[in-house]
């Protein structure tokens, strides 16, 4: 399971985590420009949660393989 997509999920993850922060720091400093109530951050959302699963899942597989 040495492939490049398995080394890349935890750089995705890393990446969604601090997009989805940027956005809530400046929901947080303008909340009229609504950053967290768009399509745009849904799918961030989601896409972080999946990749935080697949991240998981392939740290767990690795330490009890």
């Amino acid at each position: 399971m040495n492939k490049w997509y398995v080394n890349l999920w935890p750089h995705l993850t890393f990446i969604l985590a601090l997009f989805i922060a940027t956005l809530w720091v400046l929901d947080q400093l303008n909340p009229m420009m609504n950053f967290l109530n768009n399509r745009i951050a849904d799918s961030a959302l989601f896409l972080f949660c999946i990749s935080s699963l697949i991240t998981s899942a392939i740290s767990i597989w690795r330490r009890y393989r």
